[in-house]
């Protein structure tokens, strides 16, 4: 899986705003919500886990 993309969907994460950033032990976690619905946790701008919409 490439961590430059949504998983589900293939949408460029560089297209998605980070609706939430703060700064962690491990350096930085944004959030980013996916035109699919899917959530998306980045560290330090590495696609790390995703959660929300279950795809079919």
């Amino acid at each position: 899986m490439p961590d430059h993309e949504c998983p589900s969907c293939g949408c460029p994460l560089a297209e998605l705003l980070a609706e939430s950033s703060h700064v962690v032990s491990d350096g930085r976690v944004a959030y980013r919500r996916c035109v699919c619905g899917k959530w998306l946790v980045e560290i330090n701008g590495s696609l790390v886990g995703t959660a929300g919409l279950r795809s079919a």
